[in-house]
């Protein structure tokens, strides 16, 4: 959800960097096209929740 947000606000910000203004963000419309979406989604857990913690661990600190 918030990943386009950002992205659309740091592209707009890094064009300031090349002279161009600061643009305007309809941050609005782009939380409508996803509040109107009626995906699925499972509403059991999925996987082990201990083995994808034990991974991301892993991949954090090196070990």
């Amino acid at each position: 959800f918030y990943y386009p947000r950002w992205k659309a606000y740091f592209e707009a910000l890094a064009a300031t960097f090349d002279g161009k203004p600061m643009k305007n963000i309809d941050f609005y419309a782009m939380d409508e096209a996803w509040t109107l979406k009626h995906n699925a989604y499972p509403y059991e857990a999925q996987g082990d929740a201990v083995e994808f913690a034990q991974k991301a661990f892993e991949e954090v600190f090196k070990k």
